[in-house]
């Protein structure tokens, strides 16, 4: 009887072993899946994120939108008679000039009208004026007197971004 009682024993004690095992087994299965399901919806976040740059990419193919960067020679000009025509505060495109916010461009640079562009270092500028016929490839930003023009000086090999088109 006590044989007996050992054998069960015994036996309950290897299946409450298997019975581990096998809980570990689930649970370690189930960890995976979780783990696989977080890296799934990992890979769909990056795959939608990469979807939408494309989508970014292949519009700007579409629209032709070019980034134009061009080196340019910049100084400055005031609303002086002396530095403009008849009317100084009007610019070639007959609009009011605002010093420090507007800005006049060489005739080779002309197609840049009314366009904003950045100067690095310098700032954005909008450009609504044109420089007179001896100068090529430079741009003139009009400030609010002569002393502010003298100390912003010519500066050399400035980049220039055309900012919208």
């Amino acid at each position: 009887m006590l044989r007996k009682l050992i054998n069960i024993i015994e036996f309950l004690l290897i299946l409450s072993v298997q019975c581990i095992i096998i809980f570990m087994i689930y649970y370690t299965i189930n960890l995976i899946e979780l783990r696989f399901d977080t890296l799934i919806k990992r890979c769909n976040h990056f795959e939608s994120e990469i979807n939408k740059k494309d989508k970014i990419i292949e519009f700007l193919i579409k629209e032709k939108r070019k980034l134009t960067i061009k080196y340019v020679r910049v100084s400055a000009y005031s609303l002086s008679k002396d530095e403009c025509d008849d009317d100084e505060t009007i610019g070639a495109l007959n609009q009011k000039i605002i010093p420090g916010y507007h800005a006049a461009v060489s005739r080779d640079l002309i197609y840049l009208l009314n366009k904003k562009i950045y100067l690095e270092s310098i700032g954005v500028f909008v450009i609504k004026d044109v420089m007179s016929k001896r100068f090529i490839n430079a741009i003139d930003i009009c400030l609010n007197n002569k002393k502010m023009c003298r100390n912003f000086g010519i500066r050399e090999n400035i980049k220039m971004v055309l900012i919208n088109e």
